[in-house]
């Protein structure tokens, strides 16, 4: 399941192949497996596609579409909210007005952020309540709040220009997600007790090198789990940064001695971490929503007859 505009120029003329792909050679994050248009965020997760199509079916009335656009159904929100802005700069790019066959979509004619997201939640919901018909309460399986989605997709998006204001001596790491005893984790790396701009998560992932602690036969690499409260009391020493994101800020020449022993006194973990791609990640009030609607239909008269 798909959101699917098309659009159209306002002469009927055609997009340039050279033109369409020296607009996303400009921009970041496209051109992943040779296709100019798909857009896929390493640090978000997000991705969706831009597609030239002069042939594509129409009647008389409507001319054929000069480009379209594809996102994925059954996604967390944050994949409608990163592809607006993308949308808005290739409409004004190309002064192109949109076909927008969706049932709460913007219909034929001016393309707007509103309308976008507008038509693209309520699908999105419509996907959901699809998909909990067919998988009942495996929907539920990595599930989060829609507000704390939305605040690690904020801190990966802006993670690359907080790193460049950090400089290289600073590490930025991304928040990642992890399931642990069937419970899914926000984590973030934190190699070797390096500097770091720590964000709000569950839990560090910390690869032990040069901290790992010594054997009979030197020192053997491995990786721990610091869960965000048994870090507090180290991290209290350092400033929090950052109105909208805060994070820690752990900036020195070299490792504190007190940083140092808490390191090395973790445990190391015995097997593989289990990670969760972003796009598997669901809005938890979206689903709830979803189940609830299923549950309802199916206890309904018309449903039991």
């Amino acid at each position: 399941m798909s959101y699917d505009l098309f659009f159209h120029r306002r002469d009927g003329s055609a997009i340039a192949a050279d033109d369409f792909n020296a607009h996303f050679a400009s921009r970041e994050n496209y051109g992943e497996g040779g296709q100019p248009g798909f857009y896929a965020n390493e640090d978000t997760g997000v991705y969706f596609q831009f597609a030239l199509s002069d042939d594509r079916d129409s009647d008389e009335k409507q001319q054929p579409a000069a480009a379209t656009f594809n996102i994925n159904y059954i996604r967390p929100h944050i994949f409608g909210l990163e592809a607006e802005p993308e949308l808005t700069a290739f409409v004004n790019r190309f002064d192109l007005t949109v076909e927008d066959p969706q049932m709460n979509g913007m219909g034929t004619g001016e393309y707007s952020r509103e309308g976008f997201l507008s038509g693209w939640n309520a699908g999105n919901d419509f996907g959901y309540a699809g998909m909990a018909r067919q998988s009942g309460a495996a929907l539920a399986e990595h599930v989060l709040p829609t507000e704390r989605i939305e605040r690690c997709w904020r801190w990966n998006l802006a993670r690359r220009r907080l790193q460049q204001q950090l400089g290289d001596d600073v590490f930025v790491p991304r928040i990642m997600f992890i399931v642990v005893e069937a419970k899914l984790l926000t984590v973030s790396a934190w190699p070797d007790a390096i500097p770091v701009a720590l964000p709000q998560v569950d839990a560090a992932i910390v690869g032990r090198d040069e901290l790992a602690p010594r054997r009979l036969f030197g020192r053997r690499k491995d990786t721990c789990l610091a869960p965000a409260t048994e870090m507090q009391s180290v991290l209290a020493a350092f400033p929090t940064a950052g109105e909208d994101d805060p994070y820690r800020l752990l900036r020195y020449t070299r490792q504190p001695p007190a940083l140092v022993a808490f390191v090395r006194s973790l445990r190391p973990l015995a097997d593989k971490l289990t990670g969760v791609a972003v796009d598997k990640i669901l809005n938890a009030e979206l689903v709830q929503k979803a189940l609830a609607t299923m549950t309802k239909s199916a206890g309904s008269p018309a449903e039991a007859s």
